[in-house]
């Protein structure tokens, strides 16, 4: 088993670098987009659709809510829109730390549209959030 230091001083090596300088290794995942000037400060983003493996149409989709405030906010609301469905919920429970990100998962069903369009081209879906 490697270990994620060892990687991290082979790539100094490698690199040439002293091993005072710090190595960040590439995130597999795009930084959320900045929040908008006046907005409520939340982005979030969907993460991943998959299918769940049953025999109805059905996705599980992984989300991302980032807080960029220096407080801590509460989603009161979030909405998933892709060509041909909708999803919208009202958790009680999802707080996100000053500064911090919360990743939750949904599932996504036939009552609330067409999940093949959702699976098949996850990029168009857009997800807004109401948060205070």
């Amino acid at each position: 088993m490697i270990h994620r230091r060892t990687i991290l001083s082979l790539a100094v090596l490698l690199a040439g670098c002293s091993p005072e300088a710090p190595v960040t290794p590439p995130s597999s995942t795009p930084p959320p987009a900045a929040a908008e000037p006046g907005s409520n400060a939340v982005v979030a983003s969907l993460l991943e659709a998959q299918p769940t493996g049953n025999s109805a149409p059905a996705a599980r989709v992984t989300l991302r809510f980032t807080n960029g405030t220096a407080s801590a906010v509460n989603v009161g609301m979030y909405v998933l829109e892709w060509p041909g469905g909708r999803f919208e919920a009202r958790p009680k429970d999802l707080s996100i730390p000053a500064g911090g990100e919360v990743e939750r998962s949904a599932r996504i069903d036939s009552q609330h549209g067409d999940v093949g369009a959702l699976l098949a081209d996850p990029d168009a879906a857009t997800l807004s959030v109401e948060a205070h």
